[in-house]
């Protein structure tokens, strides 16, 4: 269960990765807009701000798998962990 665990982490990490470097991205464009012409910065304006919409919404879909999928799985793997360490004890006990 750890190695899925981890799998999704890391995918969640790279996707907060991407949007971080996006929104860098996102800022050189808004910048670049300012010095041109104003049907070019008009365009690149509205273009920076779908791109800022769209890795909102990128940020939101990390939020929901984390709190939807990652935690509750997290907390279901350490509740297994407790039974199996339980499960041991009363075994070692038994041998005693």
């Amino acid at each position: 269960m750890d190695p899925l665990l981890k799998e999704n982490r890391q995918m969640l990490e790279a996707e907060l990765k991407l949007s971080y470097e996006s929104a860098e991205g996102i800022q050189a464009l808004k910048l670049y807009a300012e010095e041109e012409t104003p049907a070019l910065h008009d365009a690149l304006v509205g273009t920076s701000n779908a791109l800022n919409t769209i890795e909102e919404n990128r940020k939101a879909m990390v939020d929901r798998i984390r709190i939807g999928f990652v935690r509750p799985f997290e907390l279901l793997v350490d509740e297994w962990k407790a039974v199996e360490l339980q499960k041991r004890e009363l075994k070692q006990a038994e041998i005693s």
